[in-house]
């Protein structure tokens, strides 16, 4: 009996290194039979958790607890296993989300170079344009009255100055 108090004393206290070692008969056998299967099943579903949690730890969320529990036991392992689930969806959302940012982040790279393309050839364009207006004009000998010669000028000078801000014209 002694035995059995120092062992379920120290189960009290969550040492599961000891076990009943005493012989006994009858119903001392069962009780010592009963309490050393419950520490070996302690130890297994500690084990088991333990070595679980330390992977998730480490974020590692593959692993869930195989042990058979039964009460409070199954209970918690049912509890961590679902914990478990839960990072992994929310792990892969984070990884969805984070994919979709960046193909949303090049599509907009994309859209800027392709306006800033855009606004080249505009500008371009633009200084062509208001470059033949005066040339137009003196060629009909008289300034045109759709492109008079300083508004082309002007038009001309915004356009270079956009392309190449250090270069602002000189006031005329």
């Amino acid at each position: 009996v002694r035995n059995i108090a120092l062992v379920t004393t120290a189960l009290a206290n969550g040492d599961l290194s000891q076990k009943i070692t005493v012989e006994a008969k009858g119903e001392i056998q069962e009780l010592k039979s009963t309490i050393n299967g419950m520490v070996d099943k302690l130890n297994m579903i500690i084990g088991e958790v333990n070595s679980v949690m330390s992977l998730v730890g480490e974020g590692a969320l593959m692993r869930l607890i195989e042990v058979e529990a039964g009460g409070e036991f199954a209970a918690m392992v049912d509890g961590i296993n679902g914990t478990i689930e839960s990072l992994r969806g929310i792990v892969t959302e984070l990884r969805d989300a984070g994919v979709n940012i960046g193909q949303v982040s090049q599509n907009t790279l994309n859209a800027g170079q392709e306006m800033n393309g855009m606004v080249m050839q505009l500008s371009t364009s633009v200084e062509q344009i208001a470059e033949g207006a005066p040339r137009r004009a003196e060629g009909n000998g008289r300034p045109s009255r759709r492109h008079p010669l300083p508004r082309a000028r002007a038009v001309r000078d915004a356009a270079r100055a956009r392309r190449h801000p250090r270069h602002r014209p000189q006031a005329s």
